[in-house]
């Protein structure tokens, strides 16, 4: 039985490896994904927020002019294309809890080059119902949030109605090259992108320096709730559906395993309880480990010995906003059209 031949074989299906998947089959091009389908995993479990200013010093996001607008263009090319509810327009209500913060808020709604992202504070009403009010508020302009899991999941539809998706675990030692293509078990691959998330720290090929960061989030139901907007004081509070939010803090850095604790949930927990004062139900906690890098910055690279073998990777917290230009760039270079 002849071994079956794609353009491009893609391993890994979290936010960078479906983006990586839909912007190829644009250009018509064969491909096979291989997943292991994990139920949790960093990107399933976000709550999908693009923030163009974070940080206590309130700093524009790396690329934020760039990549900001063309995330927005991106996911909402989708959404027009799926009629699904893929993006919404999201503002963020940041809390300033003492002078120096109201003062570098106030400074940054001065500089020309915040202009479009930092507002001062207008009106609390949305919230006032539910929330215990910080001293004061800075407004976030031109942020969103997608619904990673709808992404995740329509994309494993298109992939699965194409035969393009196999799921179970990858074998590196199984890959082979022979000087013009690969040769993984039975089938055949032009160039092939590795998309593992965190588990990409041990890809035999790359000798990355990823530093794996773990993350845990509170999914809680407040009953008749209805604030849709994004609000930050020590944690986000974001919602999802209905009346379930998404609450999320923190990073562990030296992490022994992926499994939620009980530690993260009592900060998230006393934080949270800080925040609301309305009752509360926790539905779920999870915790995933985030592929991040030293600097924040995402990884693109091509091997050096095998030019078709290629790593993307690193997203960390950003994945929602960095994915869609990143992977673009690498499909441009990919088919020869631009340099990375």
């Amino acid at each position: 039985m002849p071994m079956k031949y794609y353009d491009y074989l893609i391993v890994g299906q979290g936010i960078c490896g479906s983006i990586l998947a839909l912007m190829l089959r644009e250009r018509n091009k064969s491909l096979l994904v291989i997943d292991q389908g994990h139920p949790v995993t960093s990107s399933r479990i976000a709550a999908g927020i693009v923030n163009p200013v974070t940080g206590k010093n309130f700093v524009k996001t790396w690329m934020a002019d760039v990549i900001i607008p063309f995330a927005h263009q991106y996911y909402q090319a989708l959404q027009m294309n799926w009629s699904a509810p893929l993006i919404a327009e999201k503002l963020i209500y940041r809390g300033l809890d003492n002078i120096e913060a109201e003062n570098k808020w106030i400074s940054r709604t001065g500089d020309p080059d915040y202009q479009d992202y930092c507002t001062e504070f207008s009106s609390f009403e949305e919230f006032r119902p539910y929330i215990l009010p910080a001293s004061s508020y800075g407004v976030v302009r031109g942020g969103f949030q997608v619904n990673l899991p709808l992404l995740l999941d329509r994309t494993r539809e298109i992939l699965q109605s194409q035969g393009s998706l196999q799921i179970g675990s990858f074998d590196h030692k199984e890959l082979r090259f022979t000087g013009s293509f690969f040769e993984y078990k039975e089938l055949m691959a032009g160039k092939i992108i590795f998309c593992e998330g965190f588990r990409g720290k041990i890809i035999r090929f790359f000798p990355i320096c990823l530093f794996p960061s773990k993350g845990e989030v509170l999914f809680i139901k407040i009953p008749d709730a209805d604030f849709r907007n994004l609000i930050k004081h020590d944690q986000f509070i974001a919602h999802l559906y209905d009346d379930i939010y998404w609450v999320g803090r923190g990073y562990e850095w030296r992490a022994e395993n992926e499994q939620p604790s009980e530690s993260a949930k009592e900060k998230i927990l006393a934080n949270l309880q800080s925040m609301l004062k309305v009752p509360f139900e926790i539905t779920d906690h999870k915790a995933a480990i985030r592929p991040a890098t030293k600097n924040r910055r995402p990884i693109i690279l091509q091997h050096k010995e095998f030019p078709g073998m290629y790593f993307f990777n690193g997203m960390g917290t950003k994945g929602t906003s960095l994915a869609p230009y990143f992977a673009d760039r690498l499909v441009q270079n990919l088919e020869g059209n631009a340099v990375l």
